[in-house]
């Protein structure tokens, strides 16, 4: 079983907000593949099993706030045996989240790495023990202008910026069906 794994915060305020940009992956791979997503309070998340042509995996969001979502991550895997501590490899767990380093558009699938400035990330690698697992990588820099970097990635994207999120967002599910799951 593989666990597909979006970081975001959890509730309507948040739910359109640059953060967020991992639950909305993880949305739009539900969409795709016709997996339900349900709230499960013992795994702190809201989780879906999902099948999709050969494969068959986890989608899920965490009910934790960014700076615990490893929690929620260790919790699910736990509960479905999945071997995500130490020895994690990339067959067994992805991670989606957002880069206020990457411009908006941009998309980067990595192998393995450091959570970077990324506080959800950083959770999930001191509670999993590892970073050894793939990760996608979303871009959110747009024009922040003069405002504080925690109150820009907690604002809703503007119009324009929903124009090209659509965009890639759809390549995005495209590149974790294919790359990932390994879906022809």
């Amino acid at each position: 079983m593989k666990i597909i794994f979006g970081l975001g915060n959890p509730g309507r305020k948040y739910a359109s907000t640059r953060h967020n940009i991992g639950y909305r992956l993880i949305d739009a791979i539900a969409r795709k593949t016709r997996t339900r997503l349900k709230k499960n309070t013992s795994c702190c998340s809201f989780y879906g099993l999902g099948k999709f042509k050969n494969s068959q995996f986890i989608l899920a969001k965490p009910l934790v706030f960014m700076n615990e979502n490893g929690k929620a991550l260790r919790l699910l895997a736990k509960k479905f045996n999945v071997p995500c501590t130490q020895r994690c490899t990339g067959q067994h767990l992805l991670i989606v989240y957002d880069d206020i380093d990457l411009p908006l558009g941009s998309i980067r699938f990595r192998a393995k790495g450091g959570p970077g400035t990324h506080k959800g990330m950083k959770s999930c690698i001191e509670l999993l023990g590892s970073s050894d697992f793939p990760r996608i990588r979303l871009g959110i820099r747009g024009d922040r202008g003069e405002r504080d970097l925690s109150e820009y990635v907690l604002e809703d994207f503007t119009k324009a910026e929903e124009a090209i999120l659509k965009e890639v967002l759809d390549q995005a599910v495209e590149k974790v069906l294919t790359e990932f799951l390994k879906v022809v």
